[in-house]
């Protein structure tokens, strides 16, 4: 893909949140706007853990913790929580996240965003990477295959594209999931029997 500037470059960790939601994205990438409830404060929590900048030695194996990667190429950089370099030089990103293995691929989407940044920074093929779930303590091995090597380009493009402003900013839609998103207040008006108009109106005249 084309390369951009670095100072349209892509947050890894955003890439989920457009996969989560793509208002959501534009609300903390485009709007600035944040706010924690309980499942953003326990996933820091639990990543104060591994975000500690550092390297563990085992036989055959050294883990980085809090490694600065990036990609010119895609235009992405992050910081990835654990990156496992193995004896003959295989190279394992570990993403660790809160809660259980998600029904969408957001999980899986930055964990091969890490692999796109990794490949170019050492030079290496990177076939597969791991998630850690800290409710189950259970690792998932993630296959980086071309599917999913296709669909976090196209993801990654869509979102420089809407920092950029080459794409316009989503718009609101309610569902399920605003339920415990952090930013539903900010984002939208609450789900009502009333029609937006009338919404409008009344906070006009409040």
């Amino acid at each position: 893909m084309d390369e951009r500037p670095a100072d349209e470059w892509v947050m890894i960790s955003a890439l989920q949140h457009f996969v989560f939601c793509p208002r959501q994205f534009a609300v903390i990438h485009v709007e600035k706007y944040w706010k924690d409830n309980f499942f953003t404060a326990d996933g820091e929590r639990l990543h104060a853990r591994v975000d500690l900048p550092g390297n563990r030695r085992t036989s055959g194996r050294r883990v980085e913790y809090a490694m600065p990667i990036s990609s010119a190429r895609y235009g992405i950089a992050g910081i990835a929580d654990a990156v496992e370099l193995l004896s003959g030089g295989t190279v394992v990103p570990v993403e660790y996240k809160r809660g259980r293995e998600k029904l969408t691929d957001c999980d899986a989407v930055q964990l091969c965003a890490q692999a796109f940044c990794l490949e170019e920074m050492m030079q290496v093929e990177i076939p597969v990477g791991g998630l850690f779930y800290f409710e189950t303590r259970e690792r998932c091995e993630v296959v980086l295959d071309a599917a999913l090597r296709e669909r976090t380009a196209d993801i990654i493009r869509r979102c420089s594209d809407i920092l950029s402003g080459a794409a316009p900013a989503p718009p609101p839609l309610y569902s399920a999931k605003c339920r415990a998103c952090s930013l539903a207040e900010y984002c939208m008006p609450p789900r009502s029997k009333h029609s937006a108009w009338e919404y409008l109106r009344k906070e006009v005249e409040s």
